[in-house]
């Protein structure tokens, strides 16, 4: 992988810049350590490092060196009363080693051009000066957050095409490459090799578009490179992260009709301004099991409702208002964005508990494992929706009962 060109500070330099910041979140990062909110680390808000970042380039022919840096060579560059110097390392990395502000007709010992005599008149200084193993460890950080997010682009325009492709054909298949390029020991191949193979097939019937991505062929199943292209695969697809099931290697989804050609439109639109598109989290309130609730929202494992279905809880279930919780109005009409098998139709009525909590759950638990996959709903006649409506107001009205010790409503 070859590392961006862009200028960046060091680290040292980053903790002695005090003044100038445009944006004050950068500084207060730098300062606590928080990388990952300060990165790229060379496009930070300063006026002598955006200075540094614009003014060198590959293209840049014409360089004045600091003479008193020495044997580093540092390039000269000035933005109003800033000053800095840049080094280039041997594999054409930049890095802004000092930078300062000019003062006193450089005669104050304050001043940008005295601070860094100093410190370049002994072999230390100079080396003191230097990227640090820190410096090159977010280097290589920020390379492969950058090959993966062109990677992750790449794939969304794969996908976009297979839309395209399974609209007009029904079927379409093709074979994502791995992000990275060959090995050096494999110096006679020149293609990548392929991560996965997937199949995507709709089929529209009833006016609900029926999605199925099949993975036929991966080089690295269950790697975390392989959960980032299934994520990336199934977010163009049908962004409802609740929305899809799986069976072994294949995920299903059913939208209202339309759906492909509306999603298409979002990835060109994607395309041409360069970002990726996201999940939509779920926004269904759910009973599960009290002890696994923690565990499952720290390390992001998903859980299973007593309505069957599996969720990651993330979100604070009694921020959810009643209609939100079931994804229907009170006239139980569908909210826009919302998977239509949460829906509670209006025909049902507010059930109250008749029983005690333990055979009001041995109801629900029999009625849930009588429910039909829902892709095999259409095959029986039945609508998704009615089906899976009674099941969720039994969630609400068991999580409704005075103190379940082992369940407790939570959301997606």
């Amino acid at each position: 992988m070859q590392h961006d060109r862009t200028t960046r500070p060091t680290v040292r330099l980053l903790h002695e810049l005090n003044d100038g910041w445009c944006n004050p979140f950068q500084p207060r990062a730098i300062s606590d350590g928080r990388w990952e909110d300060a990165q790229p680390l060379s496009h930070l808000d300063h006026p002598i490092l955006t200075k540094c970042r614009t003014a060198l380039t590959d293209h840049t022919t014409s360089n004045k060196i600091i003479s008193c840096s020495q044997d580093l060579r540092l390039i000269e560059v000035r933005s109003s009363q800033w000053r800095a110097g840049v080094w280039t390392a041997d594999d054409g990395t930049r890095w802004t080693l000092a930078a300062g502000l000019a003062k006193g007709g450089h005669e104050d010992r304050e001043d940008f051009y005295e601070a860094l005599k100093r410190q370049c008149s002994t072999p230390e200084g100079r080396q003191a000066l230097l990227p640090t193993e820190l410096d090159w460890d977010l280097l290589k950080r920020e390379t492969a957050a950058r090959v993966l997010s062109e990677w992750e682009l790449s794939v969304q325009d794969e996908v976009r095409q297979l839309l395209q492709e399974a609209s007009h054909a029904g079927t379409a298949r093709t074979s994502i490459p791995h992000p990275l390029p060959p090995s050096k020991r494999d110096e006679q191949s020149t293609k990548r090799e392929p991560l996965a193979t997937v199949e995507l097939s709709i089929t529209i019937e009833d006016g609900i578009e029926d999605i199925c991505l099949s993975f036929i062929e991966q080089s690295q199943p269950g790697s975390r490179l392989a959960h980032r292209l299934e994520y990336r695969l199934l977010t163009c697809i049908a962004p409802p992260e609740q929305g899809w099931d799986k069976s072994f290697d294949i995920y299903s989804a059913m939208e209202e009709e339309g759906h492909c050609s509306r999603q298409i439109s979002i990835l060109e639109k994607a395309k041409s301004q360069g970002y990726l598109v996201t999940s939509v989290p779920g926004r269904v309130a759910h009973v599960t099991h009290r002890r696994h609730i923690a565990d499952a929202s720290v390390e992001g494992k998903a859980v299973r409702a007593l309505c069957d279905i599996f969720f990651v809880p993330r979100t604070d279930p009694d921020a959810q208002s009643a209609s939100a919780a079931t994804g229907s109005s009170p006239s139980g009409e569908h909210h826009p964005g919302v998977t239509p098998r949460t829906r509670v139709p209006p025909s049902t009525p507010d059930i109250q508990p008749a029983a005690s909590i333990t055979s009001t759950l041995d109801m629900h638990r029999q009625r849930c494992h009588r429910i039909t996959p829902r892709t095999h709903f259409r095959e029986q006649g039945l609508a998704p929706e009615d089906l899976l409506s009674a099941p969720t107001a039994r969630c609400r009205v068991a999580a409704a009962l005075p103190d379940p010790s082992w369940i407790v409503l939570s959301a997606a």
